[in-house]
């Protein structure tokens, strides 16, 4: 949910910026550039939680058939 609260203000950024300077503009898409590196990384981390998870999970399910 954060990361669409981000993309909300980084749009509202576009649209505020229409009459700004060309430098402005770059440094715009700099912040977008760097944000979608930062995002990137934060999807890899959840799936490797997600991963870690599923085997917990896994384990759980067997450990459970197995004691039946």
């Amino acid at each position: 949910m954060h990361i669409l609260y981000i993309l909300v203000i980084l749009q509202a950024c576009v649209f505020l910026c229409i009459d700004c300077k060309r430098s402005d503009i770059d440094q715009l898409a700099d912040a977008f550039a760097e944000l979608g590196v930062y995002l990137q990384g934060q999807l890899k981390d959840l799936n490797g939680l997600i991963e870690k998870y599923a085997e917990y999970i896994e384990t759980l399910a067997k450990s459970g058939s197995q004691s039946v």
